[in-house]
């Protein structure tokens, strides 16, 4: 059986753009990495290109922490671990349409200290288990990369909030689909569900890394209160 476990929240964006500010500034309290600020003085009408970096990639045994059981005293044989998703030189820019979020990064890595597989266990099956989790993570930060590309509002004030509010949506997402994931395949244990995950998953990236399907309600309540104990 495996698991997946994401480092707190998806991304963080913190206050951006919350404060009033000068028309040539932009106060920023983004965390971990606050970028530059380009002064939305005239349209801009360049494209912003790809934002993901880090993913889709192949996992293998090498990058899980061989243990004698479960860390959390569960019953998993293996677990994958994802960094915190943050945003790497954020710009504000303004097209005819509003302000926007300028070109940005959203790097995504295995947090490779908490991916872990008990000794005896790496076989084939889990590590392709394991994979459609880690699959299921690069999924969502393009989800979240198209959202914040998509963003126009007429105030800078109010570029924050929202992307705020993209980023609230796609963490609950991507836990509610891990969790859907795993009560379907059964933690990889159910080798019709885990199939037809795998299937999900690989159409989904060979349509350009379209969005995975929306959970069904339970999944979606479950993880709305998971967020709530993070915060």
């Amino acid at each position: 059986m495996g698991g997946f476990r994401p480092e707190g929240p998806l991304c963080q964006v913190a206050q951006w753009f919350s404060d009033p500010i000068d028309p040539g500034t932009l106060a920023l309290t983004a965390i971990p990495r606050p970028g530059t600020v380009a002064p939305a003085t005239s349209p801009v009408q360049k494209s912003i290109p790809e934002a993901v970096q880090g993913w889709p990639s192949t996992l293998d045994w090498s990058h899980f922490k061989q243990v004698s059981s479960a860390p959390d005293g569960s019953h998993e044989d293996a677990q994958t671990a994802t960094n915190q998703l943050s945003i790497d030189s954020i710009e504000v820019e303004r097209d005819a349409r509003g302000f926007r979020l300028g070109p940005f990064t959203l790097p995504i890595a295995l947090n490779e200290d908490d991916c872990w597989v008990v000794q005896g266990k790496a076989a084939p099956p889990l590590l392709r288990h394991e994979q459609v989790h880690w699959d299921i993570a690069g999924l969502i930060a393009y989800e979240c990369s198209r959202g914040f590309k998509a963003l126009r509002v007429g105030r800078r004030q109010a570029l924050g909030p929202m992307a705020n509010a993209v980023l609230n949506r796609v963490a609950i997402k991507g836990q509610a689909l891990q969790d859907w994931y795993d009560d379907e395949s059964k933690h990889g244990l159910n080798a019709t569900g885990q199939k037809a995950w795998e299937d999900r998953v690989a159409e989904c990236i060979r349509n350009h890394y379209s969005a995975l399907p929306t959970p069904p309600k339970k999944y979606l309540d479950q993880a709305k209160r998971e967020q709530t104990q993070i915060h």
